[in-house]
């Protein structure tokens, strides 16, 4: 596709030095905003008004909001499309015709969420608008995978032979997905935890590491991302004896090392892939992931518009 437009459909298709720039604005963002309190004085190209079309056409809190406030503290002007029953597509209309009809309001970016059938490289190339990918089905959630190794280059001095581990449904996550080509990218080793029915397919998790439970991943790892079970796409509950190897909880904590973080995406249930424990453990970094959210996508809606980085 026309990357000229400013997309982020996926992050192979942007390559390494366009998401290390995101990164590093990410961070420089974060840090001018902690001291100043607004971001907009970092870029220039912010005079004339612009529009982002947010739509979201599957749940979302998290990259919802964090979309939203990002565009805010750019001045952007939003519209959203946040649920599918109000719209449309109620009555019988497309995902491709509601899509049309958005661009045709002339949006400058429109940020997507949708099912596995929405193809975003091609209505991106058919509208000649820049979309950005905020999770598509179980391919690909490629802001998040950002955020999150935001979050962990800030825990580490450098990302490069770090352990990092996925436990929980690994299978049904577009997080992984994303996460998977991101961290290997970046010289990380990925280790899989899993019951048998949330293993993935294809030859670039066969490769990988597995442990048979959390227990033995957390004497290993650097990085432990629990996943949730994705119950919306057909996943099974995980069985009594099941969580007792795969929860994350107090056993896990005691085995992790002092400088060892935890993640998820979220969201979380409690009880269920973590504990309370883990949420109150000075290691968890769930809620930073979540801040780093904001600053990570506003270096992104600031790439697809075209704004010109002036930094601080």
């Amino acid at each position: 596709m026309n990357q000229d437009l400013g997309s982020l459909i996926t992050l192979k298709s942007i390559g390494l030095s366009a998401i290390q720039d995101l990164l590093s604005q990410a961070h420089a963002i974060k840090a001018h905003f902690k001291e100043k309190g607004e971001v907009q004085s970092l870029y220039e190209g912010l005079s004339v008004p612009k529009v982002a079309a947010l739509c979201f056409f599957e749940a979302s809190t998290r990259t919802r909001f964090s979309f939203e406030a990002a565009a805010f503290r750019l001045g952007l002007q939003t519209m959203t499309l946040s649920d599918v029953a109000s719209s449309s597509q109620s009555k019988g209309e497309t995902y491709s015709d509601t899509l049309s009809t958005i661009a045709a309001m002339q949006p400058d970016v429109i940020v997507c969420r949708s099912t596995d059938e929405v193809d975003m490289a091609k209505h991106s190339e058919r509208l000649g608008c820049p979309f950005v990918n905020a999770g598509r089905g179980q391919f690909e959630h490629p802001t998040q995978a950002l955020l999150d190794m935001m979050t962990i280059q800030e825990s580490f001095s450098q990302t490069a032979g770090l352990k990092f581990v996925f436990v929980g449904d690994v299978a049904h996550s577009r997080v992984a997905a994303s996460n998977l080509f991101l961290l290997q990218s970046m010289g990380v080793e990925v280790a899989i935890c899993a019951p048998r029915g949330f293993l993935p397919a294809g030859e670039a998790w066969s490769q990988l590491k597995k442990f048979e439970t959390v227990h033995e991943a957390a004497d290993w790892a650097d990085v432990v991302m629990a996943l949730r079970i994705q119950l919306e796409r057909g996943a099974d509950p995980m069985t009594a004896d099941e969580l007792s190897k795969f929860q994350i909880g107090p056993e896990a904590l005691s085995r992790l090392s002092a400088g060892a973080i935890i993640m998820h995406p979220g969201p979380f249930n409690r009880g269920v892939e973590i504990t309370d424990e883990v949420l109150e453990d000075s290691r968890c970094r769930i809620w930073t992931q979540k801040e780093n959210g904001l600053y990570l996508r506003i270096a992104v809606l600031a790439r697809s518009l075209g704004l010109k980085w002036k930094g601080q």
